[in-house]
């Protein structure tokens, strides 16, 4: 998300000061990024709501910020950017006061009309449950939440302190000490059902500037420190960059044009899912656990297509299939024995 961020304001102050426009090309050297994300990345701005100008320049396409743009109450051209892009970042907080505020200041620092956008969040929170949130931590008071985690199979009733609410790729997450586990837990919104405010103070608790620290951390998760070592083969490699696994990560980039991405995380689950995202293109080499899991679960996954493939056919040509095999399996059995 911060790479994001810097690339999106290296982009709008590139078409800011330039008094032609820039070509896509242009925009790909100022940024580093490839035509792809470029073009992402203008989309993006476009539904942001920026006053992006799209014009040919002796035949070619060619960006521009118009200069004064959104000085209406005495903000910066710059100052305006940086709220915008702040608005598209905090999208996972719509409906509290701090947004609210936001978008009034972007209502009068523009003259065009200030579209609410939630294209930031990948999956809806309830509006009513962040404003109790809200009001919760700004109390400083204890809450109940029914809460479904990812391996529940219904909400659970759970009590806690809220310390602070934390917005992590897209996600909308809580930081708060669970009662019934005695500990500090990362709670993600979208699986809270509902929230009521107790009229009992929060209590301290320590610990918790150590388990906030999430530079190691694959999205919010927490646990001991294990250094990963992962090759991503050649047609992604230059994406690693892009889609980082952790802040900190180092690649080193190979001679068959592959890509060795070393880093220490916190803990193998988000690590997992991380490799399980590029698919072939990324193959687990350390530590020998992280290894294992990813051989038990594509193995798992390879026996559910089997299983889903087997069932598609029909019976006689799972009957044919099933001879096949009983007859090679006796070939190689007569090979074994000559052997």
């Amino acid at each position: 998300m911060q790479e994001r961020l810097k690339r999106l304001c290296v982009l709008l102050e590139a078409l800011r000061t330039s008094r032609r426009g820039l070509t896509v090309v242009a925009m790909v050297e100022c940024t580093g990024a490839s035509r792809a994300t470029v073009y992402r990345d203008l989309k993006l701005l476009d539904e942001a709501d920026f006053e992006i100008v799209n014009e040919k320049v002796n035949g070619e396409a060619r960006r521009r910020l118009p200069a004064g743009a959104f000085q209406k109450f005495g903000l910066s051209t710059g100052q305006v950017h940086a709220l915008r892009l702040a608005r598209e970042t905090l999208a996972p907080l719509e409906g509290t006061r701090l947004l609210t505020t936001l978008d009034s200041l972007l209502r009068e620092s523009s003259s065009r009309p200030l579209p609410v956008k939630t294209h930031g969040v990948k999956r809806a929170t309830s509006p009513r449950v962040v404003a109790d949130l809200e009001q919760a931590l700004s109390d400083r008071r204890r809450i109940e939440m029914d809460y479904r985690g990812a391996s529940d199979v219904a909400s659970v009733r759970r009590v806690a302190d809220p310390r602070e609410l934390l917005v992590r790729e897209g996600q909308l997450y809580l930081w708060a000490w669970d009662l019934d586990r005695d500990d500090w837990r990362t709670f993600k919104v979208s699986r809270i059902a509902s929230v009521t405010v107790l009229d009992v103070p929060a209590s301290p608790h320590p610990g918790f500037e150590e388990i906030s620290d999430l530079s190691r951390s694959v999205r919010v998760w927490t646990g001991d420190p294990i250094d990963v070592c992962i090759r991503v083969a050649p047609r992604a490699a230059s994406l690693v960059t892009e889609y980082p696994l952790v802040e900190g990560q180092v690649v080193e980039h190979r001679p068959d044009g592959s890509a060795l991405l070393r880093a220490t995380v916190a803990g193998l689950v988000e690590t997992v899912r991380w490799i399980l995202g590029w698919g072939r293109d990324a193959t687990a080499l350390e530590p020998p656990e992280l290894v294992d899991v990813m051989r038990t679960e594509l193995e798992a996954a390879l026996a559910g297509y089997e299983a889903a493939a087997e069932r598609s056919v029909s019976p006689i040509v799972r009957h044919g299939r099933a001879t096949q095999r009983e007859s090679v399996k006796g070939r190689l059995s007569g090979r074994r024995r000559l052997e």
